[in-house]
């Protein structure tokens, strides 16, 4: 009889216990999953687009162009909004975000040299020479 009793007065007490444990695996997992999530975000940077004017020019393969800012800086440029071979020997205003250079061909001197590949998203026509 003793064992009944103590078993009948333990099983609530389990429940609540098991019940509680369960709860706080929940909301552990909870927060674990929306700080996961935070981190993620801030793990990549947003690229903020940058402008750079000064003269288009053809870069050293057929399909790169480049440009010579007027600061001195140089970007190779990449875009699929906009036609940038029509623009050579241009002086424009072109922007977007700043990446590292893909493995295009002929560009491992502009890597060598610290150059920086700017995909344009918009380009403005200043002058159709470069001066």
């Amino acid at each position: 009889m003793i064992n009944t009793v103590t078993n009948t007065a333990i099983r609530p007490l389990l429940l609540i216990a098991i019940l509680l444990f369960a709860s706080s695996l929940f909301v552990a997992g909870c927060v674990g999953a929306l700080t996961r999530g935070d981190t993620q975000s801030t793990k990549e940077p947003k690229k903020e687009p940058i402008t750079v004017t000064g003269c288009l020019d053809k870069g050293a393969s057929e399909n790169m162009v480049v440009i010579n800012g007027q600061d001195g800086s140089m970007y190779i440029l990449k875009s699929t909004d906009v036609d940038l071979k029509a623009h050579i020997r241009h002086k424009v205003a072109v922007t977007g975000p700043v990446t590292e250079i893909d493995d295009e061909e002929g560009s491992e001197e502009y890597r060598e040299g610290g150059v920086m590949m700017l995909v344009v998203t918009k380009l403005k026509m200043i002058s159709a020479r470069c001066q």
